[in-house]
């Protein structure tokens, strides 16, 4: 789904097919029509599924494996295979960070899997996340970042219209 992520203030927003999107500040989401006033709305918990929780474990990395390179959208990287440890993403923000449902003891919460691609400029330019499990309950979270530097919506007190900002998925 295409959106934009302002990663200085830890906001991001991505529309759906059915024109409804969401809107992530920190921990909290919001769902609504774009041009909707975000305080009108109940704010629910962000979860695993959303994009800035892939950034924010980011912070947490603790190792890393540089594998194969990979070509992202006509750009070559380096991607490596990592582990996050949550609680030490956490301290890296101000709120609260999720953990994911399928962690079953506290020690799986230091060695979260990721893949993290790199540009040859030092950008993260896609992140990654494998949901452990069965394979019929596995799942993939994926950020790639295919633009830096685009224009970002001027008013986040509603939620911004997929026109406000240059499209990032």
């Amino acid at each position: 789904m295409p959106g934009v992520v302002d990663f200085q203030a830890h906001r991001c927003v991505y529309h759906d097919k059915s024109s409804m999107a969401t809107l992530i500040v920190g921990n909290r989401r919001w769902y609504a029509a774009p041009g909707t006033t975000v305080d009108e709305l109940s704010a629910r918990a962000a979860s695993v599924t959303q994009p800035l929780w892939l950034v924010d474990l980011v912070g947490g990395v603790v190792d890393a494996t540089e594998q194969a390179p990979e070509d992202l959208s006509g750009r070559a990287t380096r991607r490596f295979s990592a582990h996050a440890d949550l609680n030490r993403a956490a301290e890296s923000v101000s709120y609260e960070i999720a953990a994911p449902p399928e962690m079953e003891h506290s020690g799986d919460l230091t060695r979260i899997p990721l893949e993290v691609c790199v540009d040859h400029d030092g950008y993260i330019r896609r992140i990654r996340y494998f949901t452990a499990g069965p394979a019929d309950f596995q799942s993939t979270s994926t950020v790639d970042v295919i633009e830096l530097g685009v224009a970002l919506p001027s008013d986040w007190s509603r939620i911004p219209h997929a026109s406000d900002g240059s499209p990032v998925s």
